[in-house]
Formats: structure tokens, C-alpha cells, sequence
């Protein structure tokens, strides 16, 4: 199980590295590296048209510290989410458990957006790698960047020794039922 948890963690970096790196790649003759916004983006974050959220972001992170946030936070979802499909598929040996519990989370991002209410961001981890959606200073009514990626980070943590005690009481089973 550690070489799988292990999969998983490569897997995750390496889908964050891609997904970063293809748009860079391929508009590379036209991006000018600048921590900057630019012209563009700070007149639409301003325009009553555009998502008044991207005024937010724009106007508390530097492109860099979202790009940073972005990645870290996919990365620990993209991880949280195997980990939970893992964990239930071994402890439970049910392999549709584990997708219906990772769907409920997905779920929860969904009803977040429909919804708009805020108590909801606090329970659902998906919803946190829109750097909108969490608080910049104290603003308690939803979480913040570092309180996101600390609860991402120890879940990630509780699950992995979740995951390896289940597949040890696991083996344990498998043994005394071959004896």
C-alpha cells in the first residue's frame, strides 16, 4: 500500500506539473512573465460584466502567489480524492463506495456555487482550489488560502494512516482466514 499511496502522490504531482506547464508551452511566444496582472485583466476585473470575484483575487494575490495556491491545492484535492477512493475500496472492499463518497464531494463544490452559501465552503475541500472562494484576511464566514492547504495537507495525512491500518487489519483478515 505505501508504493500505491506513493502512485498516487507522483500521479498527482506529475498531473499539476502538466497542466501547468501545457499552457505555458503552448502560448510561450506570447506570454510576458511580469508579476504583474497587466492592463487586461484589471480592467475586466473591474467591468460590472465580469465575476466581481476576480476583482478579489486580482486586488489581494500577485499572479504568482495564485498560480502557487492553484497548483498546491489542486494537487492536495487531486491526492485527497484518491486517497478517499483508496481508503474505501480497502476498508470496505467495495470499490463503488469509494467513487459515491468522492462524487458527494464534488457534489458539495456544486451545491457551494448553486447555492452561494457560505457555511457550505467549510465542509467541502473541492471548492477550495478556486482561490476566490476562500477568505484573504479574517474574514470568518468562509476559509482562508492557509487554513484550505493546512486542512488539506493533515487530511491527506489522517487518511494515508487510515489507509495503511485498514490494509493492515486487512491483511491480518486475509491471513487467519487462510488458516
Amino acid at each position: 500500500y505505501v508504493s500505491q499511496v506513493m502512485y498516487l502522490i507522483i500521479c498527482s504531482v506529475v498531473l499539476t506539473a502538466f497542466l501547468i506547464a501545457v499552457p505555458i508551452i503552448r502560448n510561450f511566444g506570447m506570454i510576458v512573465f511580469k508579476n504583474d496582472w497587466g492592463k487586461v485583466w484589471t480592467s475586466l476585473s473591474t467591468a460590472s460584466t465580469v465575476n466581481p470575484s476576480s476583482y478579489f483575487v486580482i486586488s489581494h494575490y500577485s499572479p504568482m502567489e495564485a498560480e502557487v495556491y492553484t497548483a498546491v491545492a489542486f494537487g492536495l484535492i487531486v491526492i485527497f480524492i484518491g486517497m478517499i477512493i483508496m481508503l474505501c475500496n480497502t476498508a470496505l472492499r467495495n470499490k463503488s463506495i469509494g467513487i459515491a463518497i468522492a462524487a458527494i464531494f464534488v457534489i458539495l463544490d456544486w451545491m457551494a456555487d448553486i447555492t452561494d452559501r457560505a457555511e457550505l465552503l467549510w465542509v467541502s475541500p473541492v471548492s477550495w482550489i478556486n482561490i476566490a472562494r476562500t477568505a484573504y484576511a479574517r474574514d470568518v464566514a468562509i476559509p482562508s488560502a492557509n487554513y484550505t492547504i493546512t486542512v488539506l495537507f493533515s487530511l491527506n495525512i489522517l487518511l494515508m494512516i487510515a489507509l495503511f491500518g485498514a490494509s493492515s487489519r486487512r491483511d491480518v483478515m486475509s491471513i487467519s482466514e487462510e488458516a
